[in-house]
């Protein structure tokens, strides 16, 4: 069996090679779609209903006016001591985000309307659930693309460079992204807000054979601590918007860089759902689904969508996050994040049977022009 998945794996990098081996370059080899500065309103029709699609808008933060002190000599007041918080050691937090950090790389046989593709990911559990973008993961759906067996192949990568280290099977993508935005696909540059651009992925097994084990590097996610402007983050993906077809394939390596959080925003009211963080290294093609991990060492957010410019030190980034996805999920799968991470295999089963299907409908519809 090992050996079959090294010779497939073989005949993707050889077809992935000849592919990029010409002076064209094919896009998208990675999969940030870049959105302009004001965030693109999509409105395409549904098959179910759910909320429409709005543009994120900032999210307006109270500040309460200055009041007068009122001075009561009368009472004593007690003093709580301060208690002295270490600060964040981003040095471990950076060792920490790596580890974690994957790589999704989906190759295809040549024609049928899609290209090889390069994306990030995230482990978020030590048996190797991965949270991703919708817009990345929406390749596990086309595996057998317009009837064409293991049409699609994706493999999950890690290190620096990134080398072929494990299978994965789809546990969940969200329906409203797949419904909202079927034509991506074959858009030259796709744009978009982030709303519903979420998936997850579990590991099923190692490339080399060796048992997987449960204790696989993983980073917890926040679903409870606010996220204020400010607020320091490091990000860590593997940015591909400079390299070309060989180099992704022998010699992707993991980005990372501390930045803090400029602006917040809301696909609702008063919830803060996504993040801005000023142009850096990372601010690059390939980077979606990547880690905005806090300064408690947890996962933030991923990497959704990017402002349209012509250089990484003013292309803003902007993550979704895991607190919205939390939500995102209970409102429209009736299921918390923990419960799908505790679960993942049932919630694979069920939603491979019952869903998944007719998202793939949609897909080939949507590439085949019909």
């Amino acid at each position: 069996m090992v050996s079959k998945i090294l010779l497939i794996i073989g005949h993707w990098l050889f077809a992935l090679s000849a592919l990029f081996s010409s002076t064209q370059v094919v896009t998208p080899v990675s999969t940030i779609p870049i959105s302009t500065s004001t965030p693109t309103v999509m409105h395409v029709a549904t098959t179910t209903p759910v909320k429409q699609p709005v543009s994120p808008v900032l999210v307006n933060k109270v500040i309460p006016k200055s009041v007068t002190q009122i001075v009561t000599p009368q009472k004593s007041i007690p003093v709580t001591p301060v208690v002295a918080v270490p600060p964040p050691n981003f040095d471990a937090i950076n060792i920490a985000a790596r580890k974690a950090l994957v790589n999704i790389l989906c190759t295809t046989q040549t024609g049928g309307g899609l290209s090889p593709i390069s994306g990030s990911g995230v482990v978020i559990s030590p048996d190797g659930v991965i949270v991703t973008n919708a817009h990345v993961a929406q390749y596990f759906l086309l595996q057998n693309f317009n009837g064409q067996k293991n049409f699609v192949q994706c493999i999950v990568r890690t290190g620096s460079p990134a080398y072929p280290t494990y299978l994965a099977k789809l546990v969940y993508i969200s329906p409203q992204w797949v419904m909202n935005n079927s034509t991506n696909l074959v858009e030259q540059d796709p744009t978009g807000t982030g709303e519903h651009d979420y998936a997850f992925l579990k590991i099923t097994a190692s490339i080399s054979g060796t048992p997987l084990g449960t204790s696989l590097s993983y980073l917890a996610v926040n679903v409870a601590k606010d996220v204020q402007v400010g607020d320091n983050i490091l990000l860590a993906s593997y940015p591909a918007g400079f390299l070309g077809g060989i180099t992704i394939e022998n010699d992707l390596n993991q980005s990372s860089a501390i930045t803090q959080v400029s602006q917040v925003f809301t696909f609702d009211t008063n919830t803060t759902d996504l993040i801005s963080v000023p142009g850096t290294v990372v601010s690059q093609k390939g980077s979606s689904g990547g880690a905005a991990v806090n300064a408690q060492s947890q996962l933030e957010g991923i990497i959704s969508t990017a402002t349209d410019t012509t250089t990484t030190s003013t292309r803003d980034l902007r993550a979704i996050r895991m607190d919205y996805i939390n939500r995102d999920l209970s409102a429209n799968a009736s299921i918390s994040l923990q419960t799908l991470i505790t679960n993942a295999d049932v919630v694979s089963a069920d939603f491979n049977q019952n869903i998944a299907p007719a998202l793939t409908t949609i897909l080939t519809k949507a590439i085949l022009g019909n």
